[in-house]
């Protein structure tokens, strides 16, 4: 009589188990918002064309350590192991520029705010934890800067709109079914392009530098899913 009673009862309590253990294991599927912070390191490589009677030169590509704050938000599809997704994050800094000195001339560069555009896709390692590649396009907001510090005869800034690349790895680990911490590292490269100078009535009256910029990034944050 006991067997036949602890038979089905054995049964219940598999089957309470494994239900158990599926209600447990974090679904990926959905939409969610997150920030962080950002440590970066951006690179300039700087030209000047050849303009009046000056031939085009190259200075030596320079750059600095940056902090930057960021919000994001996404979406992502789990279909067995694997997830697959598409995010939008923004970024901002507070940090002050890059700058080179030519001769008397200050030229500083800065990416005061980037947005990025990313599709991301990986695997679970666990039911917790997904490692992921992203690629995107992003945009970015630059300062840059042309001061004489010798004499004051040249003294302008600008902004300037930027467009590139951005390409990653990272991982994201779920503390709970709603909150996740994850870790990410980034290279962004935004192309070439040219920006002038207006020195007023100063000689000359207006100078043209072309600017290239990658960035190196290193990410931490949260993200709360719904």
């Amino acid at each position: 009589m006991i067997k036949y009673v602890a038979a089905p009862v054995a049964a219940v309590t598999l089957v309470a188990s494994v239900s158990a253990q599926a209600q447990e294991e974090p679904r990926w599927s959905g939409l969610y918002v997150g920030a962080g912070i950002s440590g970066t390191h951006m690179e300039t490589d700087q030209n000047s064309p050849a303009q009046l009677t000056y031939d085009a030169y190259s200075v030596a590509p320079y750059g600095g350590k940056h902090a930057y704050g960021f919000a994001q938000a996404g979406a992502d599809l789990q279909v067995g192991g694997v997830v697959i997704g598409a995010q939008i994050r923004h970024e901002r800094t507070g940090s002050d520029g890059d700058s080179y000195w030519k001769v008397d001339e200050l030229v500083s560069s800065n990416a005061k705010n980037i947005t990025s555009l990313t599709a991301r896709a990986g695997y679970l390692a666990k039911p917790t934890l997904l490692v992921y590649g992203n690629a995107g396009a992003s945009f970015g907001r630059f300062d840059y800067g042309s001061v004489d510090e010798r004499w004051g005869l040249v003294d302008d800034s600008l902004h300037a709109n930027r467009n590139g690349a951005t390409f990653g790895a990272g991982a994201e680990y779920r503390l709970t079914k709603r909150v996740s911490l994850f870790t990410e590292y980034n290279r962004t490269q935004f192309s070439k392009a040219s920006s002038t100078f207006d020195y007023g009535i100063a000689y000359p009256s207006n100078w043209t530098y072309e600017f290239r910029h990658k960035l190196d990034s290193l990410k931490v944050g949260a993200n709360v899913r719904f």
